[in-house]
């Protein structure tokens, strides 16, 4: 009897567990019936700045192919649906609330009786067609998000010819129930388009005449990075209000940005717990003395002075007190504003990272990596910029004292 009983319990469970799995297989692979399909109005705000020298500001705002994936809500995921096709787009300036630029973009939409959230991926056909190889209907935004990953430049965008690819963009809307001729994300609220990479500009004070800036290297950057910003702890601004994952709400005036790094796994990046050291394979050549619109890099995790090896870091080269020689400097990208005590802040997309060099009291490193290994003497803190407004604000200063 017993042994009946033992074996009953076991087909009964077998049986749960078959039946959980159609559950789940169901529940990623079916779509939900839909009447028919809908033009409806995207519109997103298009970064804007004043850039110049290797990439223009057309260069680093360019808007080329365009995807739109739509997903549907299913309980408290949002899964993959279809790819809402474009029918039209128009870009145009914008003079409220603040001036800039914005993208409406007409797409036809299925009339779920769903709601659905729309994600555009700009300038990243490439990756999205390396990761889905496939529809992959049912699938978590997460799911499909983690997948597309650009690896262009093993994260050295601006190549030492100067060629580079137009820089990925992502945005995603609020999830709405489809009805016709609807217009989402309507002036002054649209949504914004991120750039996936951040940028470092690099100058020397005015008045300095003891130091040439010459090069520089991105020592143990990452050679891969998300398109998108799902991972990287995305706060959208609404009207002047930053709207957070868990639903609370604060006051702001950057803008709608991320606030951490957040870096695909090891599989895409290279080895970087500081055995080896992974220098850079591009040297960038000062133009006029500085480096403006010319240093890209994925995004990166803030590290400790314990982990600095294996951090990301800047490595600068020039020539001290009219040396003919040119000697290196490390620069941590550590913020006025961050009170951690880590040695560096995170390197987050859509920001720049303006470095100024206010004085240099004595020649460096022989090498880059010397530079690099070298010690913590050096104190680097760079102000931290919204793209979009890095015309608008004040420039930090930093020392390099040995």
């Amino acid at each position: 009897m017993r042994a009946q009983i033992l074996r009953l319990l076991t087909i009964s469970a077998v049986a749960l567990m078959i039946t959980s799995c159609f559950k789940e297989r169901s529940s990623i692979a079916v779509l939900p019936a839909y009447n028919n399909e809908q033009p409806i109005e995207l519109t997103f705000s298009i970064p804007s700045n004043a850039a110049s020298r290797a990439m223009s500001e057309t260069d680093e705002n360019e808007i080329g192919i365009i995807n739109v994936l739509a997903f549907f809500k299913s309980g408290s995921d949002y899964r993959f649906g279809y790819y809402a096709k474009e029918k039209s787009r128009n870009i145009g300036s914008i003079a409220l609330p603040t001036p800039g630029r914005q993208l409406k973009l007409t797409v036809e939409a299925r009339g779920y009786a769903l709601e659905q959230c729309f994600v555009v991926l700009a300038n990243a056909s490439d990756e999205l067609a390396q990761a889905l190889s496939s529809l992959p209907v049912g699938q978590t935004l997460e799911n499909v998000m983690a997948k597309i990953v650009s690896t262009k430049g093993a994260g050295e965008w601006i190549d030492e010819n100067g060629n580079f690819a137009p820089i990925p963009m992502y945005a995603k809307t609020n999830s709405y129930l489809i009805t016709a001729d609807m217009d989402i994300g309507k002036i002054p609220h649209s949504y914004p388009l991120i750039r996936m990479l951040a940028r470092v500009d690099i100058r020397l004070k005015e008045g300095i005449d003891n130091f040439e800036l010459e090069e520089a290297m991105l020592y143990n950057h990452k050679t891969a990075g998300f398109v998108s910003y799902e991972f990287s702890d995305f706060k959208l601004d609404i009207g002047g209000t930053l709207v957070t994952p868990d639903g609370t709400n604060e006051a702001t005036e950057k803008g709608s940005r991320v606030t951490k790094a957040a870096v695909p796994p090891d599989s895409y990046n290279s080895n970087y717990d500081g055995d080896p050291i992974v220098p850079g394979t591009v040297t960038y050549l000062a133009d006029n003395g500085e480096f403006i619109s010319t240093i890209y890099a994925f995004e990166s995790p803030a590290y400790t002075e314990e982990d600095r090896l294996t951090g990301t870091a800047i490595i600068i080269g020039g020539k001290y007190n009219g040396s003919d020689d040119i000697t290196y400097y490390r620069i941590n990208l550590k913020l006025d504003d961050d009170t951690s005590d880590n040695a560096s802040s995170h390197i987050l997309r859509n920001h720049l990272y303006n470095v100024v060099i206010k004085s240099v009291s004595s020649p460096g490193y022989e090498t880059e990596e010397d530079a690099y290994m070298g010690g913590s003497e050096i104190e680097i803190y760079v102000g931290l910029q919204d793209w979009d407004n890095c015309e608008d604000i004040g420039i930090k200063e930093i020392d390099l004292i040995w």
